[in-house]
């Protein structure tokens, strides 16, 4: 559809109009096409599902669309904020495609700017909601939250995680397992 419509004066209005569908994926299109337009004139509607949108993945995708149109992606996130918002994503049960991580053995991590500890849950919250776009790319949430850590405890974090992916990855799987 977004092909057929690539043409249409009206296709960033459209795609505007579908941030206030019910269905999460709808919103999750829309917010991925207006990134691609990158048109200005949709900001009041990307202000707007900015603000009332409840979905982690569907909140990256309007943030991309945000910085996309020229938007600084710090005035939308509030680091505040983000502590309550990890601890009540983890409570709500990490993805299970995460159970390989070993979470006790995360490096430590601080914030650039305080020196203040990352806790467990922001990194949590983080690579599970990186697991449920299911997307190799970074959505801009993840890559500004990123850019706040402090820059050898983020590159350790990277080692950590990628270590653990490759450790899950080559594991061998048992005859009875394979079939």
């Amino acid at each position: 559809a977004q092909a057929a419509l690539e043409r249409d004066p009206q296709r960033a209005a459209r795609a505007a109009d579908a941030l206030q569908d019910g269905k999460g994926e709808v919103r999750l299109a829309a917010a991925q096409w207006l990134t691609r337009i990158a048109d200005p004139a949709v900001l009041p509607a990307l202000r707007a599902a900015w603000k009332k949108e409840n979905q982690d993945v569907v909140r990256g995708a309007l943030l991309d669309a945000l910085i996309a149109i020229g938007e600084d992606a710090g005035s939308y996130l509030d680091p505040a904020a983000t502590e309550a918002t990890a601890a009540k994503f983890v409570a709500s049960g990490l993805p299970s495609s995460l159970a390989w991580l070993d979470w006790a053995a995360l490096p430590e991590l601080t914030w650039a700017s305080s020196h203040e500890t990352v806790s467990r849950a922001v990194v949590q919250w983080l690579c599970g909601t990186a697991v449920k776009a299911k997307s190799p790319e970074p959505d801009a949430v993840l890559r500004h939250y990123a850019a706040l850590f402090d820059a050898t405890g983020r590159e350790r974090l990277a080692a950590h995680l990628l270590a653990g992916w490759l450790r899950e990855d080559l594991r061998p799987i048992s005859p009875a397992g394979a079939e």
